[in-house]
């Protein structure tokens, strides 16, 4: 998916849940640098890597695949016990507009033509 924000920038999203071996991967390019994150790196390690100018930063953490899903639970169990759902973002309004993309996708894919959200 090719995207445009209100602001002018301009980014790419891509999802591939069949690619062997697993890749999930993030990247924020920038004129005068980079901040990349790779997700399962190694088999027990994710990689946060930038570069900004003449400054270079590479961070290893160390984790597990059940990593993946504890915060997001903790938070969860959080927002529940306290009752602060709002402050969440995991939230029914951010479902819809996921969504709204995911639905501009397939009427872009269908006419051929750019969909305004």
């Amino acid at each position: 998916i090719n995207l445009t924000t209100e602001g002018g920038l301009v980014g790419r999203v891509a999802q591939d849940v069949i690619t062997n071996p697993p890749r999930k991967w993030a990247r924020l390019q920038a004129v005068d640098g980079y901040v990349e994150w790779k997700c399962g790196n190694d088999a027990r390690e994710d990689k946060y890597e930038s570069s900004i100018g003449s400054k270079k930063e590479i961070k290893i953490i160390t984790k597990t695949r059940a990593d993946d899903f504890m915060e997001e639970l903790m938070h969860i169990e959080e927002v529940m016990e306290s009752g602060l759902s709002a402050n969440s973002p995991i939230s029914i309004n951010n479902g819809i507009e996921t969504m709204k993309i995911i639905r501009a996708v397939h009427e872009s894919q269908a006419s051929g033509m750019k969909v305004k959200i």
